[in-house]
């Protein structure tokens, strides 16, 4: 789990509410009509967010920890990430927000082989006879034994409740696609593939009409924040 890589993504569902008229017979035959209000989802998407580098800052369990040879193990995750991961959220939101009157926000966060309850053993070969797959079974469907078997089985195990603590790095996915497709008309050009009069403006150096200081520079990276329809840099949730 410490060297297993994160996958971080974001999603959106879009929705709006309908009401609807039911009829119905209940179980002693009466007849009827009731009315109905559900959630109708328009639209959703989701984003992969797109990880550069990534630290495990997890607890390291130690040796001392484990005092019994069985252990059950309750393991929850978590992640911290940088201020481009904000604003790729606060992006991707304002971007979508207003598809349909109501919208819920999640982040898909995932590590590979990341179980959230396991049963370790310190030595298999030392596995007690009594936790045989069958025996097990027979112990929980009879009432009598349930109880002692129960409480021989707490005797001899331990638990644990680590948090698997990932720090990551994200690049913006919008300068991504931009420069891979500014790489890829530098690219035609140099190849003699277009003329360089019929490429793209803002591929051409110091082509700049009118006022430039509002313009996005020759890296495409614009000087002023956007904010959303109200006014607000930051989303906001109905």
């Amino acid at each position: 789990m410490y060297e297993a890589p994160p996958e971080i993504a974001i999603h959106i569902e879009c929705y709006h509410y309908e009401t609807t008229v039911q009829h119905y017979t209940d179980s002693n035959g009466n007849s009827g009509t009731r009315t109905v209000t559900y959630p109708v989802v328009a639209y959703e998407e989701t984003e992969p967010v797109l990880i550069t580098s990534w630290k495990d800052e997890s607890e390291q369990l130690k040796s001392s920890q484990i005092e019994f040879e069985i252990t059950k193990v309750r393991m929850s995750k978590t992640f911290t990430a940088d201020e481009t991961f904000l604003e790729q959220c606060e992006s991707f939101v304002n971007r979508n927000r207003w598809k349909d009157q109501y919208y819920n926000f999640a982040t898909i966060y995932s590590i590979e082989g990341f179980k959230e309850k396991l049963l370790a053993f310190t030595d298999l070969k030392r596995k007690p006879q009594m936790l045989d797959y069958w025996i097990y079974v027979l112990a929980h469907l009879l009432i009598f034994p349930a109880l002692p078997y129960r409480m021989w089985l707490s005797s001899i195990t331990g638990k644990l409740d680590p948090v698997i603590h990932k720090s990551v790095q994200t690049c913006n996915r919008d300068e991504v696609e931009g420069l891979t497709e500014r790489a890829r008309l530098l690219n035609r050009l140099f190849a003699g593939l277009i003329e360089p009069n019929t490429a793209p403006k803002k591929f051409q150096r110091g082509t700049c009409h009118g006022n430039c200081s509002n313009r996005r520079d020759t890296h495409g990276r614009g000087r002023s924040n956007t904010a959303n329809s109200n006014g607000n840099s930051s989303p906001h949730y109905r």
